[in-house]
């Protein structure tokens, strides 16, 4: 089945499609959560029902239609449920503590910007830090990380001579990103980013 299949027969209370849809990307999703969280498959598979949970809801409740899947595939909007719930699952046990949240923001703010769900607090800090940043690293960071574009797409759109460029770019930027950030928290009173 296509996407639009899968969502159009969901939408109408087909169990089988959201049954195919479940079983297509598990162990595809298991692999990819496993290059990047130490925890057991128990966890993992988990994350992933709960993904597919998400996904299913969005669906049933009308969030998620075809005319609304245009900038990515089924499998992608999945996968980026999962990393977020993987996100907030690594926030409440493991990166509580303020530092931690700056040293680890490059994979905290790696989101996409039509994620279903309202933005965590988080990411709302990360996108103010970065809409209040000066070219190019506003445009450079939301290309990246938003846009999901290549460090190629990147150089040619900004005008870079290679992607190394625009990667060193990128950096120094990121750097400036987690400076502010690391400024902006310091003003909670209670030394906990919450």
């Amino acid at each position: 089945m296509t996407d639009p299949q899968i969502i159009r027969e969901i939408a109408e209370g087909n169990q089988r499609a959201f049954t195919e849809l479940y079983n297509m990307y598990r162990a595809e999703f298991i692999g990819y959560v496993r290059k990047s969280f130490r925890g057991g498959d128990d966890t993992i598979i988990d994350l992933y029902q709960d993904a597919c949970v998400a996904l299913y809801e969005n669906i049933i409740k009308g969030r998620l239609t075809v005319e609304q899947l245009t900038h990515a595939s089924l499998k992608t909007y999945l996968f980026c449920i999962g990393r977020n719930k993987l996100v907030d699952m690594y926030r409440s046990r493991e990166f509580k503590r303020r530092r931690d949240f700056i040293e680890n923001i490059d994979y905290i703010h790696d989101k996409l910007p039509w994620q279903e769900e309202e933005p965590s607090e988080r990411e709302v800090v990360i996108r103010q830090a970065v809409a209040k940043m000066t070219e190019p690293c506003n445009t450079i960071l939301l290309k990246f990380y938003w846009e999901q574009k290549s460090m190629q797409e990147i150089a040619q759109e900004c005008g870079y001579n290679n992607p190394d460029s625009a990667k060193t770019q990128k950096s120094k930027c990121m750097t400036k990103l987690k400076v502010y950030i690391t400024k902006q928290l310091q003003r909670d009173e209670s030394g906990e980013y919450r």
